[in-house]
């Protein structure tokens, strides 16, 4: 068996003991150590890496219009990601916001793989920041986030693609489309800020000021609503020091 088929192979076993052990939240704990296990046996062999723990796509309805990619396109961009707790450089990675999983490549550069979300505490694409949100402990629900901004306040976005349908003269047609949200954390709940309106509610304690460098900086939330909410988010910080 050569050393493809044997890594194919490893994965397959690997992937479905990841998933089995996936689900509850008693499981997570016991398949983090799974994982830890896997990533020690890795090192004493010193061949192959708990990198390429991970399960094998899933193929997609070929009839919905477009792509479940976040650049619209299925291009592998060389990314850093943190996988069960170990740092890994130029790892080859697209995001599927669809599903909301990485997709990447064994090491023949030719095979796809899925890494599991649970080992997943972020990666870095494309100067983004993404971390991963458990929505059991928060008022989020569980994915990957773009954390656009980290100090007193956090700034999240979130996006995503959903399957649209419309209906033209009895023709049925799906395509993908995408949409953002976006995020405000402060104190240790986070907010929904999709409006300016709504950012500046939850940080009303500066209203006045938030509003004279809104005007002041010609700050348009509706046109750049990530540039914006960053910019707002740090002022208001700047203004409770």
């Amino acid at each position: 068996m050569n050393k493809t088929i044997k890594k194919i192979a490893l994965l397959s076993f690997l992937s479905v003991t990841a998933i089995n052990m996936g689900y509850g939240q008693a499981a997570k704990s016991d398949s983090l150590q799974y994982y830890a296990s896997v990533a020690s046996f890795y090192k004493i062999i010193g061949e192959q890496s708990p990198l390429y723990v991970g399960f094998e796509p899933i193929p997609y309805d070929p009839t919905v219009k477009g792509n479940v990619y976040l650049q619209d396109t299925l291009r592998f961009v060389n990314s850093q990601v943190n996988y069960g707790g170990i740092v890994y450089k130029n790892v080859p990675l697209v995001y599927d916001i669809y599903k909301g999983v990485l997709l990447s490549l064994l090491p023949n550069k030719v095979s796809q793989y899925n890494l599991v979300n649970e080992f997943v505490n972020y990666f870095n694409m494309d100067n983004h920041h993404y971390v991963r949100i458990t929505g059991d402990t928060t008022n989020l629900k569980t994915g990957f986030y773009d954390e656009l901004y980290n100090q007193k306040l956090r700034v999240l976005k979130k996006t995503e693609k959903i399957i649209q349908i419309t209906s033209v003269e009895q023709h049925v047609e799906k395509y993908y489309s995408k949409n953002a949200s976006f995020f405000l954390k402060k104190g240790n709940t986070y907010y929904s800020i999709n409006s300016e309106g709504a950012l500046i509610s939850v940080l009303k304690d500066k209203k006045k000021e938030l509003k004279q460098y809104i005007d002041t900086n010609n700050i348009k939330f509706k046109k750049d609503p990530a540039g914006s909410a960053k910019l707002l988010a740090a002022f208001y910080d700047s203004l409770t020091n």
